[in-house]
């Protein structure tokens, strides 16, 4: 085992390469809503039932670099500021010139943003918790929430309790994952079953600061990938405005022929 004190760069490609992926299905989304291309949305079709892996990912990396962290309320705080101004932007500013449908209420950086929140005000308890224990209890909860947006929880279909239909009349908490179905958000990950993946991450990320990964994960692969996952929060705040930008480019070519 390498010395714990090094940078773990197989987490800043695993991150990176996460990211990636997220630009790559949000470039398709964008040109399908608003260019209509039908090629963009049969990518975008194609690569839609792996996207929950690859955002999975991305978060349960965060979870295993909140225990490397020195002060999770802070980076907390800043990114929350974050995503309320990501909020304004595309709830407010942007269809005020038009844009339909960008809205964010609770995308991918609220959802980091409050599991750091909730894993700095509960670390005692968190770090008094056996991990195994505790892994094992946040894949059981999220398994069992997965569904939590669509009214109903449990471990498989026969097994599904339904939640009270009057708690899906409002839409106040939509942040857990309950909400109205007139509710929408371009970007959604509530906290259920989302922020048991980022605890989740938390708990192996315990074995990962004591130096428990093998000597391959400090070494350097891909650095196209280690760049992108050492710099993956301004990447992923900036790439919705430049996909726009694209977008709208082609668009303003295509009208012109």
């Amino acid at each position: 085992m390498a010395s714990s004190k090094k940078r773990i760069v197989l987490l800043d490609e695993a991150r990176g390469l996460a990211v990636f992926c997220m630009i790559f299905y949000h470039a398709f989304v964008l040109f399908h809503e608003v260019l209509h291309a039908q090629w963009a949305f049969d990518t975008f079709k194609f690569f839609e039932p792996i996207q929950p892996a690859f955002a999975a990912g991305f978060i349960f990396i965060s979870g295993i670099c909140a225990r490397l962290s020195h002060n999770n309320t802070v980076r907390g705080i800043k990114l929350l500021i974050i995503a309320l101004a990501l909020t304004f932007i595309s709830a407010v500013l942007l269809p005020s010139f038009g844009f339909e449908r960008t809205q964010i209420y609770f995308g991918i950086l609220h959802l980091l943003a409050c599991s750091m929140l909730l894993f700095s005000l509960s670390k005692k308890i968190l770090d008094k918790t056996p991990a195994i224990i505790g892994a094992t209890l946040c894949i059981i909860i999220a398994f069992v929430t997965r569904d939590i947006s669509f009214g109903k929880i449990g471990l498989w279909d026969d097994m599904m309790f339904r939640l009270p239909y009057e708690w899906y009349n409002i839409d106040w908490l939509f942040p857990i994952g309950i909400h109205s179905h007139e509710f929408y958000s371009a970007d959604y990950f509530p906290l259920l079953p989302w922020s048991l993946i980022f605890l989740f991450g938390s708990f192996v990320g315990i074995s990962v600061k004591a130096g428990k990964v093998p000597s391959f994960a400090y070494q350097s692969h891909i650095k196209f990938f280690e760049k992108l996952g050492q710099h993956s929060l301004i990447i992923y705040i900036v790439h919705i405005p430049i996909i726009y930008v694209l977008v709208f480019a082609v668009q303003w070519i295509s009208s012109q022929f």
